[in-house]
Parts: structure tokens; C-alpha cells; sequence
């Protein structure tokens, strides 16, 4: 069973806290809890909402991923991964760097492609837009301070579904710093080309691009994002599933605990 059927954080008055008591409990599923007579600290009528959610929810789950999106906290929608990644998309841009900070690649991996979108050649927010129309779930690295707004800035519209930024999650795991930093903790290595390029380098490679019609530089920024989005793939199924397994040994530490008290 995926975190996400088992997961209350959802309804209204019940966050972390309750919802680990509730694990250590034993209800795990949202058939359990819809069978629960009473719920300590919840009062009979806001139980009766919970359920009605969870009638929702059941019918939501795995086929609607927008329902997800609209009632799973920001910093929860991570919970969402393992039962839509199928259809993941996999985002990550470069920029100009500069007080215009305008979107120079937008790289995707959607359904086993592939495509970086360069500026001048075939992006454009509609292109963008396109491609990702599908997609159940939106996995980036800072990209719900970065990535998106600069894209939504430039009127890419994205799908109203799950949006799992990596920083966030791996941040809970105990993994910080950079994308390329969390990579070489991780043994992710990247090919020789782009090996200790940073966004800096990624700017300057785009200036000397534009200025300088220089292809073999293009070649190097294109090549430095696919290796940004591609390997937010690997991430995304580490980072999930560690944090839902440190979520749920810590349950299950608390449910021991209740034994041996009992």
C-alpha cells in the first residue's frame, strides 16, 4: 500500500502529529479509519466530514491526481509520487541569469522523453505547456520558489496536479545543499562533459551562445540540463520512499512503545 492510501493529513484538524498517532494505532488505511466509531480529539461532526473525504478520496485514487493537489498541504504532496510517477514529468529550466531572468532551456522528461526546449529555437510557452498537458504529478528540484513561477511568469500553464519539489523532501531526509551536491552524496555521477558545471557556468554558457553563435556551447548548457532533469527521476524514487519509510518506522517505534506500556 502506497503512503498516500494511507495517509490523513489531508482532513481538516488532523496533521503529522495525529496522523502518526493514528499509525501507531493500527489504522492504516482510509477504510479503517472511515470504521472508526470515534477519533480522540475529533468531534462527531467533523468525523462525518472526514468520511465523506475519504468517499472522495477512495474514488480519486490512483486515476485523479488533481483531487491530491487540491487538499494535500504543499509539503505533503510528495506522498503523491509513488502512486502517479508513471506519468510523471520531470522539470528543470536555465535562465539568463540577469535582472530579466528570462528561461533560456526548459528541459522535460514526460511518458520516457526527453526534450530540452531551447530559447530562439523551439520554446515557447505554448510548446511547454503541450508537452507536460498530461502529466500527474510534477517533480522539480526549488522549483516551487524557481522553475514554475518563472515559467507561469512566462505563461507556461501546467496541469493542476501534485507538484513534488526534491529540495523540500530531501531536506526532511536529511540530505541539503544542491542538486549537484545531493547527487555526489548519493554515487550519481554525471558524464564527463558537464561533471562540476554549476548554474553559473550554465549562465556564462548561454551568454557565449548568444553573443558569440558558438553551437558547441549550446551543446554543453543543453546537455548540462538533461543531465539536471533526468536524473530528478532516480532522486524522486529515493528521496519518497525514504521518507515515507523514516515516517512509518517512527510509527511504528511509537507503536511498540504503546505495547510495552499497555
Amino acid at each position: 500500500m502506497s503512503v498516500l492510501a494511507r495517509s490523513f493529513v489531508f482532513l481538516p484538524g488532523i496533521g503529522p502529529v495525529r496522523e502518526t498517532m493514528l499509525w501507531r494505532r493500527g489504522v492504516h488505511s482510509w477504510e479503517s479509519y472511515r470504521k472508526l466509531a470515534r477519533v480522540p480529539g475529533i468531534r462527531p461532526h467533523i468525523k462525518t466530514r472526514h468520511d465523506a473525504v475519504l468517499e472522495v478520496a477512495e474514488q480519486a485514487y490512483p486515476r485523479d491526481a488533481s483531487f491530491f493537489a487540491r487538499v494535500l498541504p504543499l509539503a505533503e504532496q510528495w506522498r503523491t509520487y509513488e502512486a502517479f510517477a508513471k506519468n510523471a514529468a520531470y522539470l528543470d529550466i536555465e535562465t539568463t541569469g540577469d535582472r530579466t531572468n528570462a528561461v533560456t532551456i526548459v528541459g522535460v522528461r514526460h511518458k520516457g522523453k526527453s526534450r530540452a526546449f531551447v530559447r530562439g529555437k523551439d520554446y515557447t510557452p505554448a510548446a511547454v505547456t503541450e508537452f507536460v498537458r498530461d502529466a500527474s504529478v510534477l517533480v522539480t528540484f526549488n522549483g516551487a520558489s524557481f522553475d514554475v513561477p518563472v515559467l507561469q511568469n512566462e505563461g507556461v500553464r501546467f496541469p493542476a496536479v501534485p507538484h513534488v519539489d526534491l529540495r523540500t523532501v530531501f531536506t526532511r531526509i536529511g540530505l541539503t545543499g544542491g542538486l549537484k551536491k545531493i547527487e555526489d552524496a548519493l554515487g550519481l555521477a554525471r558524464e564527463d562533459g558537464v561533471r562540476g558545471l554549476s548554474g553559473y557556468d550554465a549562465v556564462k554558457l548561454w551568454r557565449r551562445y548568444e553573443s558569440r553563435g558558438d553551437e558547441n556551447a549550446l551543446r554543453t548548457l543543453v546537455a548540462y540540463n538533461v543531465a539536471d532533469f533526468e536524473n530528478l527521476e532516480p532522486l524522486a524514487g529515493y528521496a519518497c520512499s525514504t521518507l515515507e519509510t523514516q515516517l512509518l518506522q517512527h510509527a511504528r517505534g511509537g507503536q511498540r512503545k504503546l505495547a510495552a506500556t499497555a
